[in-house]
């Protein structure tokens, strides 16, 4: 992150001035400005977003550190004062921490880590104090071999989530939690977990990447309101656990994303049959999936409930029931991955293209046996698309992308309409497609320059 240039800063100051006049303190927007190389129109439309007063900026109620958005180490240990002075008389309802970083990955862990310790100490003294309306907590801690950082991270955890069980008293005496969120990745200690099986009102959990915790925890897990559970990654919480606390939740719970390595094909069955109104489903390292769970799950779902769903390495889910399932329309379906469906055809990515219209992302890496004609729907149907990951697709080649590329050209006056996918794109993905050339990348990239392509290489294209 680099600091916005002097003149450009004193030009965005009087340009808010004049724009919200005395509505706000316009020095703490230069300051949090000269910190973060932020967007000048996104600050403008989060302002508008936000019910300011003459001293204090909502903005503080919803507390993001991510060490991946800094390449300067020091500039993120100001951040992360900066943060801290900037909440001492605001209480946040969210708070989300991610030290994972590739840049400062040895000054977290290593080189830097006691002085980073003593600014993340402060910084949850003081969320500690500030924490009575907090109901999302979000921890993303040091990935490979982490552990000098995490374990001291997890030690400045556990008062906080102590504090968080103890609860508040309201108007009426009684003592109430407000947590609802809860989302810890890459490592939790058993003192957390005990903390956490003690929240009554959560709705929402994700244990992600913690090799270590057991799903003992679950069968004394309080809350029985819970609408989201992601146990991806954390190998040693059982399928016989993972039911148990779907039956007792099997009212509320509609989103659920696990790993399929180590569970049976009719135990994924058992499982669908417990869950209702189905919103989000993730299936990772499906292996063992049979058509039996695609069956069963389009017997569960509703067309118009379900808006996540990614199932892979599906190796023997078969095309005929992938055709079954996508015969429907899912009108609110948002995104969809099928990574690694070897038997998955253009004959079911036709009907994806067809009855998904409103896809924001779609990931089909290495489904080998497509070639063009599902994709050339995708393109043309699904226009509000942001993602498209194709890695791998071997017989994938341009013919794909011509009809599209044909419209635009057709509509190229039509300016106030999306003419295909190709408008929306953010990103599209098409690494070791042998059979998509460069020539026809960089015709997209020209007619759309904002959109990142990657080519057969990994190479992003560049004009």
């Amino acid at each position: 992150m680099v600091d916005i240039a002097d003149s450009q800063k004193l030009s965005f100051k009087t340009h808010l001035r004049n724009l919200l006049a005395s509505k706000l303190i316009v020095k703490e927007i230069v300051d949090f400005l000269s910190i973060r190389d932020i967007a000048k129109s996104e600050i403008i439309a989060k302002l508008f977003k936000e019910r300011l007063s003459s001293t204090q900026l909502n903005i503080y109620n919803n507390v993001v550190i991510k060490a991946s958005e800094f390449q300067d180490f020091n500039k993120f240990l100001t951040f992360i004062d900066w943060y801290q002075n900037r909440i001492e008389s605001v209480y946040p309802q969210t708070f989300f921490l991610c030290i994972n970083s590739y840049y400062l990955k040895e000054d977290i862990q290593e080189l830097q880590r006691p002085l980073f310790l003593s600014y993340l100490e402060k910084l949850f003294a003081r969320l500690i104090s500030n924490s009575k309306n907090l109901i999302s907590l979000r921890i993303n801690m040091a990935r490979q071999h982490g552990d000098r950082i995490n374990d001291p991270l997890c030690d400045l955890l556990v008062p906080l989530l102590k504090q968080l069980v103890s609860g508040i008293i309201d108007e009426q005496g009684q003592i109430v939690q407000n947590m609802q969120e809860l989302w810890i990745e890459s490592m939790a200690t058993v003192e957390m977990i005990k903390q956490i099986s003690q929240f009554e009102s959560l709705k929402l959990l994700k244990i992600i990447n913690c090799t270590y915790v057991t799903g003992e925890f679950l069968r004394n897990l309080r809350s029985n309101n819970l609408r989201t559970l992601d146990f991806r990654s954390s190998y040693q919480i059982e399928f016989n656990q993972i039911l148990e606390c779907v039956q007792n939740n099997s009212g509320t719970i509609n989103n659920l994303y696990v790993d399929g390595e180590y569970v049976k094909a009719q135990q994924f069955v058992e499982l669908i049959q417990n869950l209702k109104n189905i919103q989000e489903l993730g299936i990772f390292f499906g292996q063992k999936l049979k058509d039996s769970f695609l069956f069963e799950l389009n017997q569960k779902v509703t067309g118009e409930s379900l808006r996540i769903f990614k199932m892979r390495k599906a190796y023997k889910v078969n095309n005929q029931i992938l055709n079954l399932f996508f015969t429907r329309c899912f009108p609110n379906l948002r995104k969809l991955k099928l990574d690694e469906c070897r038997n998955i055809q253009d004959s079911t990515v036709v009907l994806i293209g067809t009855n998904c219209q409103k896809l924001r992302s779609l990931s089909l890496n290495w489904c080998q046996q497509l070639k063009s004609d599902g994709i050339e729907k995708v393109l043309l149907n699904c226009k509000l698309l942001k993602k498209l990951n194709l890695v791998g697709l071997k017989l994938l080649q341009d013919q794909a992308f011509e009809r599209a590329i044909q419209i635009e050209e057709e509509k190229k006056n039509d300016i106030h309409e999306l003419r295909t996918a190709l408008d929306s794109l953010k990103l599209m993905n098409l690494a070791s497609c042998d059979y998509v050339s460069d020539t026809l990348l960089y015709k997209i990239k020209r007619n759309h320059r904002s959109m990142v392509i990657f080519n057969y290489y990994q190479d992003e294209v560049e004009l």
